[in-house]
C-alpha cells in the first residue's frame, strides 16, 4: 500500500530527473543507512539506488532496458522500506500536535488576557455601584446622606460660598450638573455593559482550533495536518503521503492525533466558554445591584418627600399654635390693661405712642380689650409658614426627583403671620368721643337745670353776699361750667387731642 501509494510520486521524480541512473550516479554520494527522515528533510533518497556507483552506471549501459527498470525499482523499493523504518515512531504525532499546542497557548494568552480586562470592567462598575450605596446611606450608619436636611441641598445645587460644613460630594463630580447626571444614572438603575474584548476574534480562533483538531479525525484531514506542520517547498505529495501512511499504522501516534481534540482544542473551548459565562454572571450581578440601588433610591426620595412635607406640616401647625397663644396673651394683657411684650405692638398694629395715649384713656371707655380683634389662625398656609431653607430643600428634591413640586409658594412666604391679632385704635377713638361728648352733655344740661332753680341761686347769691360780693350767682355759673368742660376735654386729649 505505500508502494502504491508513492508510485504516481515516484513518476513525478523520474519526470523530473530525479529516478534515472544517470541522476543516481552523479548525485549519490550517501550511504544506503542514511535513511530518509520525518517530514521529507531527506526525501531525494527515496526511489535512488543508494548502492550505485558511477563505474555501474557506466558498465549498466550495455544492458537491456528491462534490466534497467528492473535495477531502478529495487533500488526505490530499498529506500522506501528503509524510510518507513526510520520514521516508524519517530514522534510524528507529537510533532502535528506541538504545533496545535502553540496555537492553542496563543488563543490561551488572549483569553487570559480578555478575562483580565473583564474583571478591570466589573470591578469598575461594582466600584461605583458603590459608591451610589455610600452616597443614600444615612450618616448615622456612616453613609453620606444624601435625602437629610441639608444634604440634598448641598448635593443639587452649586454653592456660591464653601464652608466647613459643606458636604463633599466631589467624588460624585465637581459640579451640581456633573453630580446629577451621576445620580440620575443611579436612579434609572444603569450599568456599563461589560464587553470581552475581541470576543469574534476569539470565537473565530478557538473555532479554527476545533477545525484543526477535528481534522485528525480522517485521512483527507490527517493528510492536511502533515502539509501544515512539515510545509517546505521539497516535501512533496508523495512523501506526505507516505508519512500519512507510517502515521496510521502506528496506534498509538494515531491515537495521539484522535485525542488532540480532547486534550487541546476543548480546553480552550471550554476556557473561552467559562470566560463568556463569567462576563454574564457579572453582567447579571452588576445589573442586580444597580436595580437594587435604583429602587433604594426610589424609597429615599420617597421618604425624603413624605417626610419633607410631614415637616412643613408641623411647622404650619406650629404657626398656628403660636398665633392662639400671642392672641390668648394679648387679649390677656388688654384687659389688664398693660401689655407684657412690646413685640405685641406690630401684633395690635399700634405705634408705642399711640399705644400709650390709649392706655391713659382706656380707664375711661371701659378698657382696652373690647377694642381686640382677632382673625382665626388655622387659615395660615404651608408657605406662610415655610422658612427659606424650606424652599431649597424643596426645590433639591425637585432636581433630584426630575418634577417640579409646587407643595410651597415661595410667593406666599411670611405674609400675615402677624395680622391675626389687631386693635381698632379708630374704633377706641370714636368711644372716648362718645364719652367725652356725653360728659360735657351732662355739665350743660346740669348748669341749665341750676340756672331755672331759684333755691340754688338765692343759695349761691346769698354766700356770695356774706363775704360781700354781691349776687354773683349770674357771672359764677358759666366760669364753673367752663371749668368742668374743660377738664373733660382735658382727660380725653391723649387719645383725641385738643
Amino acid at each position: 500500500m505505500a508502494y502504491e501509494a508513492t508510485n504516481q510520486e515516484d513518476e513525478q521524480k523520474v519526470q523530473q530527473g530525479f529516478g534515472t541512473q544517470a541522476n543516481q550516479a552523479t548525485n549519490q554520494t550517501t550511504q544506503a543507512e542514511n535513511a530518509p527522515t520525518l517530514g521529507g528533510q531527506q526525501s531525494t533518497l527515496i526511489g535512488q539506488d543508494v548502492s550505485a556507483t558511477q563505474n555501474q552506471v557506466n558498465q549498466g549501459q550495455s544492458n537491456t532496458a528491462a534490466g534497467q527498470k528492473s535495477s531502478g525499482m529495487g533500488a526505490r523499493v530499498s529506500n522506501l522500506k528503509k524510510y518507513i523504518e526510520a520514521n516508524r515512531g519517530a514522534g510524528m504525532a507529537q510533532k502535528i500536535q506541538s504545533g496545535v499546542e502553540k496555537t492553542r497557548t496563543g488563543i490561551e494568552g488572549d483569553i487570559g488576557t480578555a478575562e483580565s480586562a473583564l474583571n478591570t470592567q466589573a470591578e469598575a462598575e461594582k466600584a461605583r455601584l458603590s459608591k451610589g450605596e455610600q452616597l443614600i446611606k444615612s450618616s448615622t450608619e456612616g453613609g453620606q446622606g444624601l435625602f437629610e436636611r441639608g444634604k440634598t441641598e448641598a448635593f443639587a445645587n452649586q454653592p456660591t460660598t464653601q464652608t466647613t460644613n459643606q458636604p463633599d460630594f466631589s467624588q460624585y463630580g465637581q459640579t451640581a450638573a456633573d453630580r446629577l447626571a451621576a445620580f440620575n444614572k443611579y436612579k434609572a438603575g444603569e450599568t456599563q455593559q461589560l464587553n470581552i474584548e475581541n470576543q469574534a476574534d476569539l470565537q473565530k480562533k478557538v473555532k479554527d482550533l476545533q477545525t484543526t483538531a477535528n481534522l485528525a479525525g480522517s485521512e483527507e484531514g490527517r493528510f492536511q495536518l502533515l502539509k501544515d506542520t512539515f510545509k517546505k517547498p521539497s516535501y512533496t505529495t508523495g512523501q506526505q503521503r507516505l508519512d500519512q501512511l507510517i502515521l496510521q499504522a502506528n496506534p498509538e501516534e494515531k491515537q495521539t492525533l484522535l485525542d488532540m481534540q480532547k486534550n487541546v482544542a476543548n480546553p480552550v473551548q471550554e476556557r473561552l466558554a467559562a470566560l463568556m459565562g463569567k462576563k454574564d454572571t457579572e453582567a447579571a450581578d452588576i445589573a442586580s445591584k444597580a436595580s437594587t440601588l435604583a429602587a433604594n433610591i426610589g424609597t429615599g426620595l420617597t421618604g425624603a418627600e413624605t417626610g419633607f412635607q410631614t415637616e412643613i406640616e408641623q411647622q404650619r401647625q406650629a404657626a398656628v399654635d403660636a398665633a392662639l397663644k400671642r392672641q390668648q396673651q394679648i387679649q390677656a394683657d388688654l384687659n389688664a390693661g398693660k401689655i407684657s411684650d412690646t413685640g405685641y405692638l406690630a401684633d395690635l398694629g399700634l405705634t408705642q405712642d399711640q399705644y400709650n395715649r390709649l392706655a391713659q384713656v382706656a380707664p375711661l371707655i371701659g378698657g382696652m380689650g373690647q377694642f381686640l380683634t382677632k382673625t382665626d389662625p388655622t387659615v395660615i398656609t404651608r408657605s406662610q409658614a415655610a422658612k427659606d431653607e424650606d424652599f431649597a430643600r424643596q426645590q433639591a428634591l425637585s432636581i433630584l426627583q426630575d418634577k417640579y413640586s409646587n407643595f410651597l409658594n415661595q410667593s406666599e412666604q411670611g405674609q400675615n403671620l402677624s395680622d391675626f391679632t389687631n386693635l381698632n385704635y379708630a374704633q377706641a377713638q370714636s368711644k372716648a368721643a362718645q364719652q367725652r361728648d356725653k360728659e360735657l352733655q351732662a355739665v350743660d344740661e346740669y348748669y341749665a337745670m341750676s340756672m331755672n332753680t331759684q333755691g340754688f341761686r338765692d343759695w349761691v347769691n346769698g354766700l356770695y353776699d356774706s363775704y360781700g360780693y354781691g349776687n354773683q350767682y349770674d357771672k359764677l355759673i358759666p366760669i364753673l361750667k367752663a371749668e368742668k368742660k374743660a377738664a373733660i376735654n382735658q382727660k380725653y386729649s391723649p387719645l383725641l387731642g385738643g
